[in-house]
């Protein structure tokens, strides 16, 4: 099936949904197990603090000279080391341009080296594994693949070589790198082939600029504090809970998957009270629960049609029942529903034969002072053998009768901010939509630079002029013996688009999941910390400091209640 044909029929399909009217109570439990009313008091903890990791002592860096306030540093061509008064550290900064040809390396047929910078360590044999960090800002554009970073066993031997080096040559994502300081953060693992990179001093490490010949936009680049150590390096620390979080004013709570007793769950900011709301089942669940208020909830179970097919030929296909939960009292509600349209499939290559069409709710966001929400609805179509990509649409609905008013938007995962706008991630971009009755109209604020360099959530803060995004830092991470991509969490300014950089996320892997405080003080994130275990963990946006808010629960998916 094409792509244009699967949107049709989900746009067809989403407008014949089954709807219902919404009628939940949002009384107290008046029961004798809760007399008070509102969310019972539990003994139950997802936050120890005597269980916060201790920081790890930072390695030796086997760089002398790693903020360039002394002479160690070999440079050579457009390469440079002047007084900064906006270095990262110290006074000096490394800079790099292509305004001259480093005369000391040769000139290959296709390539100009136009910058080197480049230090000789004092080791005697290469450890297994490497980390290497850099920080880096540009005052200009940088074309792809024109820096690039070698680890060498001879000075001699790069400079003259055509290849450049031999060992380690990283590329980094050059769209990246922008007028702010960020980190750089890459391992070199010795594996021990000598095709590769000889263990036999003296061993180099090179940053080296080069564009192609015709190239005339002038490139800056500044490089600062550069760490080279011998393991794994964890540059993020955790710190203890915040006084803002462990006296946190108001009733907020903290919604998540609770792995750990495989349930939905609650708990204060401080980590403290968690509640498990056994009563919603899990088993077909389809979407992350969110808020609906302060007590209720929504949540996607997935439905099959048809539900028992007594045709073997049928492919049943999947839609959703959304429901809303009260977590105090207990009541439930479906107040909207998709369904599929079934397929068939036989061995024969019947001309009847069609793949079925999966519609399924994945998302919600609730703007409840102005009665509408937005559920991202995805469509698929699938066969025994085959599943296509999503196709997803924002579908915004009115919470009077949960009626569609529009369902134009091609993305998913909608916010709305407390000015009534929605956010929402593209294939292209962040964007950010003006939603007026039926009326919308979207801009892209952020756009991707290439395929998961941003991940697919943004949340937006309480005075609904920034939101919280997470994009590829540019480096990797080494989690359970493996490299992943490390991702920065940032803020973006949707008035005038500047980003500022909050955290780098290397001390465990990012998944999907920001949600910015109602005080706009905090954000809690989901960090993979093990194979099988993952933990909430929340940053403070003044200062940059994050530490575990679950380290009893092995937890995922916060949000705040707001």
């Amino acid at each position: 099936m094409k792509r244009a044909d699967l949107l049709n029929l989900v746009a067809y399909l989403s407008a014949v949904l089954i709807l219902f009217n919404a009628c939940g109570s949002d009384d107290m439990d008046p029961s004798g197990e809760n007399p008070q009313g509102g969310f019972p008091e539990t003994d139950l903890s997802g936050y120890d603090a005597d269980r916060i990791p201790a920081k790890s002592d930072p390695l030796p860096n086997l760089l002398q000279d790693d903020s360039f306030e002394g002479n160690e540093w070999f440079a050579c061509g457009g390469a440079s080391i002047a007084t900064d008064a906006n270095a990262y550290s110290g006074s000096q900064t490394a800079i790099l341009e292509n305004d001259a040809i480093c005369e000391t390396a040769d000139a290959p047929f296709f390539t100009t080296r136009n910058a080197i910078l480049m230090q000789t360590l004092d080791i005697q044999q290469l450890p297994e594994l490497l980390t290497i960090s850099f920080w880096i800002r540009a005052d200009t554009a940088l074309p792809e693949g024109a820096l690039k970073l070698y680890m060498t066993n001879s000075q001699e031997g790069f400079l003259g070589s055509l290849a450049g080096g031999q060992g380690i040559v990283s590329y980094f994502d050059e769209s990246k790198i922008g007028s702010e300081w960020r980190q750089i953060k890459l391992y070199y693992e010795n594996d021990g082939d000598s095709f590769f990179l000889s263990n036999s001093p003296p061993f180099s490490l090179v940053f080296q600029l080069e564009v192609e010949i015709g190239y005339t936009e002038p490139i800056r680049l500044y490089i600062d504090d550069v760490k080279l150590s011998s393991e794994d390096e964890t540059f993020t620390q955790p710190e203890p809970l915040p006084e803002g979080l462990q006296n946190y004013a108001g009733s907020s709570r903290i919604l998540f998957l609770n792995d750990s007793n495989n349930t939905i769950s609650s708990m204060e900011p401080n980590g403290q009270n968690v509640v498990n709301h056994s009563q919603i089942p899990l088993e077909f669940i389809n979407s992350i629960p969110q808020w609906y208020g302060s007590q209720e909830i929504t949540m996607a179970q997935k439905t099959f049609n048809p539900a028992n097919p007594g045709d073997l030929e049928i492919v049943p296909a999947s839609g959703t029942d959304l429901f809303r939960y009260n977590l105090v009292t207990n009541d439930e509600e479906v107040v909207y529903q998709t369904i599929g349209d079934p397929g068939r499939f036989t061995f024969t290559n019947d001309p009847d034969n069609r793949e079925a069409i999966d519609i399924e709710v994945r998302r919600t966001s609730w703007d409840l002072p102005n009665d509408r929400g937005a559920l991202t609805v995805c469509g698929r179509s699938r066969n025994p053998g085959f599943v296509s990509d999503d196709v997803c649409s924002i579908n915004i609905v009115d919470t009077n009768d949960f009626s569609v008013i529009n369902d134009e938007l091609r993305g998913f995962n909608a916010v709305w901010s407390s000015r009534g706008q929605l956010a929402y991630y593209g294939s292209d971009g962040i964007y950010v939509a003006d939603v007026n009755g039926a009326s919308v109209n979207t801009e892209l604020v952020h756009p991707q630079t290439g395929i998961g360099t941003l991940m697919q959530e943004v949340d937006w803060n309480p005075a609904g002029d920034q939101l919280v995004f997470a994009e590829s830092a540019g480096g990797v991470t080494f989690l359970n013996g493996a490299l992943i991509n490390m991702f920065t969490i940032s803020t973006l300014d949707v008035n005038n688009g500047t980003i500022t950089p909050l955290l780098n996320v290397d001390h465990g892997a990012l998944i999907t999941n920001l949600s910015w405080s109602p005080d706009g003080e905090y954000i809690v994130y989901t960090l993979s910390v093990s194979e099988n275990a993952s933990q909430i963990w929340w940053l403070e946006v003044a200062t940059g400091k994050t530490g575990p808010l679950t380290n009893t629960l092995n937890a995922r998916y916060a949000y705040w209640s707001k």
